[in-house]
């Protein structure tokens, strides 16, 4: 059996099957794989982030009870209600700013803009109403305003606006985690994807080697029909050239059949024809 040829060219190979098997494999084992990982960081960034949303608001929504009836937005004299402002903010590590309907700050754990009004879409959409998030991601924050309201069904009055900085060091850092656990079983299964498509693919195309192989052997062999293991395919291919092999072997034994009763024929009169040019 012959050695075996390789393409001599990078071009030549981009037409082999045994590229487009590679380019297959590759295609099917890696993008399902990308777009999984992209989806999964996603998802659980957003369940991250919507967690720590939920576990926000609801302590805004205890502080803003707790303000209403101590009548905190009014006379921030009372220390009990200050230290609990301020150990909610430590908690989180970031900043509370309350304002009132007039979007005066009456209370900012930072001690900064006290007294200012703060103007903001987010902080506008509280009076109305309407809780917000903001998450920074450059900064790495988290930012939640909501409108201060009583806790009673029956008070449906808005007194102020509660604003809660958290910062998402925590969370970014977990993150951070995730994506490099990832990104190794990404790089793992890259790994594993590549040797897979350099392994199968010859072993895929072996058949037809070998079947191409025969074919050019076919003078060294006194076989009337070629016989390769390979796949229903190749096995109709191999079908197909035998017959025709078959075919063109008949026809050669017509061929010197023809010839050879010509030449008995002819074989008599030549002889007579040159005995009488011999006398």
């Amino acid at each position: 059996m012959k050695k075996r040829s390789f393409p001599k060219s990078i071009v030549q190979y981009t037409k082999s099957l045994q590229f487009c098997f590679t380019f297959v494999l590759l295609c099917a084992g890696l993008v399902p794989v990308l777009i999984l990982t992209v989806v999964l960081l996603y998802n659980y960034e957003s369940h991250m982030t919507t967690a720590e949303i939920n576990k926000i608001s609801s302590q805004a929504g205890l502080l803003s009870g707790e303000i209403i009836t101590s009548g905190y937005l009014e006379n921030q004299s009372a220390e009990g209600m200050t230290a609990e402002i301020t150990s909610v903010a430590d908690a989180y590590s970031g900043r509370i700013m309350l304002m009132d309907t007039s979007l005066r700050i009456v209370k900012d754990t930072y001690g900064m803009y006290e007294g200012r009004t703060f103007l903001w879409e987010n902080v506008i959409g509280a009076v109305g109403g309407t809780n917000a998030t903001y998450y920074d991601r450059e900064n790495r924050c988290l930012v939640l305003t909501a409108p201060i309201t009583s806790a009673s069904e029956e008070d449906p009055n808005i007194y102020g606006v509660i604003l809660i900085t958290e910062s998402t060091d925590g969370l970014e850092d977990n993150m951070t985690y995730v994506r490099s656990v990832a990104l190794i079983g990404l790089l793992t299964m890259l790994i594993a994807v590549i040797a897979l498509s350099l392994m199968i693919p010859p072993y895929l195309v072996s058949p037809i080697h070998d079947l191409a192989e025969a074919i050019a052997d076919i003078d060294k062999t006194d076989d009337m029909r070629l016989s390769v293991p390979g796949y229903r395919e190749t096995d109709e291919i191999l079908e197909n050239f035998n017959q025709y092999r078959e075919k063109m072997r008949f026809l050669d034994d017509s061929r010197q059949e023809f010839v050879s009763n010509v030449s008995h024929e002819l074989k008599t009169p030549l002889t007579s024809i040159k005995v009488l040019a011999d006398s």
